[in-house]
């Protein structure tokens, strides 16, 4: 027994305890002092452990927050490069179409033709002018007798040129409506034949109000009464090609070309032609 309590002693020594005095000079225990140490120890271990993984899933949200906002700001350096590209292209498109509206009202007297008629395979005269009949007959519907009187009444010398191949089409986006027909030399081709042509557009009615001439002059009984129109000089033939702006181009039912000659402004050749429908230019 007294060896038990001697341990007992010795257990209680080797304790902490924790006293308080009091103002009486009383002591009082405090027990289970290394408890609340254990507690206090083990509630900050709890703390640590939840602040750190706050911080943890915080870092990660500045992670994802950055990452989102580099996303955003490439997404909108691609969004303004995009405009500037589709500005860039408004523009090129704006200035295409600027020159392309220039070409066509600068194609008054397009450039000749290189495709050049063979002397040796050139037709002879009588045959041409054959030739050159029956188209006139297949474009006007006219009888081949009424059109040939046609033609010899339309000039007082020999025919030097014939006009062939008229073409009419409207541009409905930029409202120009598009001519082109063809002058042929049907002379001897040695020596050029050097001229001014207009084109009279007719809707069809007596008065001339309403008619189109190209280039723009007075109408003297319906032909034009100046000689300084289209200019041209070929030994072949050349296209000539022309565009004007009309708001109605199927007003228009007949086409007259008149062709002069440079020097003495003599009439070469008038050439009716009718027209029917006019298509979109492509």
């Amino acid at each position: 027994m007294p060896q038990n309590r001697k341990h007992k002693s010795q257990l209680k020594k080797s304790r902490w305890h924790l006293l308080f005095v009091s103002d009486d000079g009383r002591t009082v225990p405090v027990r289970h002092f290394m408890g609340i140490v254990w507690t206090v120890i083990l509630g900050a271990g709890i703390l640590l452990t939840v602040i750190g993984v706050l911080l943890f899933r915080y870092n990660g949200l500045l992670d994802a927050k950055k990452g989102l906002e580099n996303a955003l700001a490439s997404q909108a350096r691609e969004v303004t490069d995009a405009r500037k590209k589709a500005d860039h292209l408004l523009a090129q498109l704006a200035i295409a179409e600027s020159k392309l509206k220039i070409s066509q009202a600068a194609t008054a007297v397009s450039a000749p033709e290189t495709e050049a008629v063979p002397q040796e395979a050139a037709p002879e005269k009588s045959d041409l002018k054959a030739l050159q009949t029956a188209r006139i007959s297949a474009d006007s519907g006219l009888p081949e007798d009424e059109e040939n009187t046609v033609l010899e009444n339309s000039t007082a010398e020999p025919a030097l040129v014939s006009v062939d191949n008229l073409l009419v089409c409207y541009n409905p986006e930029d409202g120009r409506m598009v001519v082109e027909f063809k002058i042929i030399n049907t002379g001897e081709k040695k020596q050029p034949v050097s001229g001014h042509a207009f084109c009279v557009l007719k809707d069809g009615k007596e008065r001339t109000g309403g008619w189109l001439v190209y280039p723009a002059t007075k109408l003297v009984n319906g032909i034009p009464a100046q000689t300084k129109g289209m200019r041209f000089r070929i030994y072949n033939f050349r296209t000539m090609k022309f565009a004007v702006n009309h708001d109605d181009p199927n007003s228009f039912v007949h086409a007259s070309i008149f062709v002069y000659q440079q020097d003495t402004g003599t009439l070469l050749v008038e050439r009716d032609f009718e027209i029917t429908g006019i298509p979109t230019c492509p």
